[in-house]
C-alpha cells in the first residue's frame, strides 16, 4: 500500500496519523489518530479516533472517540474520552466522562467532581483523589501516609482496593 504524504505549515498528514510539531490545531475534527509532541498540548478539536499526547502541559478540551494515551508534566481531561485512558505524569486530572478504563501513574492524581467513568481505575501515585463516579473497580497504590481521599459524593459502584507503603509494616491476615 502506497502512503501519500502532504506537509500543511507544521503537520504531517498520511491516512491514519496526524504529528504536528505546535501542537495545535484550527480544524474542528481530525478524523485520523493524533499524535502531537511540544511544551504546551492542546486537544481543541473532536478527534474521531485515538490519540498519543507527550508534552510538558496536556490539555484536552474535546471530545476523542477513541483512547488517550499520554504522557507529560500536567494533564487535564476536560472532555470526554470514548475509549480508555492510559496516563503517566506528575499532576494529572480527570474531570470528564470516560467510556472505558483509566490507568494512570503519577505524582497527584485527582477524578474531579465531573468525572464519569464507565470502566474500571487502577492508580499509581503519591496522591489520590476521587471525587468522582467510577461504575467498576478501583485499585489504588500510593505511597507512606494517608494519600488516599474519597470525597462524601464521590461514587464507587465496584470493590475498592488500597494499597499503601507503611512505617511500621503490620501483619494482616484475613
Amino acid at each position: 500500500m502506497k502512503y501519500f504524504y502532504l506537509f500543511l505549515g507544521a503537520t504531517l498528514f498520511y491516512p491514519s496519523l496526524v504529528l504536528a510539531a505546535t501542537a495545535t490545531s484550527t480544524t474542528s475534527v481530525v478524523v485520523s489518530d493524533v499524535l502531537r509532541v511540544g511544551p504546551n498540548v492542546t486537544i481543541s478539536e473532536s478527534v474521531s479516533r485515538d490519540t498519543l499526547l507527550l508534552g510538558g502541559d496536556i490539555q484536552i478540551n474535546s471530545a476523542v472517540a477513541g483512547d488517550v494515551l499520554a504522557a507529560g508534566g500536567n494533564i487535564a481531561i476536560n472532555a470526554p474520552v470514548a475509549g480508555d485512558v492510559r496516563v503517566v505524569g506528575g499532576q494529572i486530572t480527570i474531570n470528564s466522562q470516560v467510556g472505558g478504563n483509566v490507568t494512570v501513574a503519577g505524582g497527584q492524581i485527582s477524578f474531579g467532581p465531573m468525572s464519569e467513568v464507565a470502566g474500571s481505575v487502577g492508580a499509581w501515585a503519591g496522591q489520590v483523589r476521587i471525587a468522582g463516579t467510577v461504575s467498576g473497580d478501583v485499585y489504588v497504590q500510593t505511597g507512606k501516609g494517608e494519600n488516599l481521599k474519597i470525597d462524601p459524593n464521590a461514587v464507587i459502584a465496584g470493590t475498592l482496593t488500597y494499597k499503601a507503603e507503611t512505617a511500621n509494616p503490620a501483619l494482616v491476615s484475613g
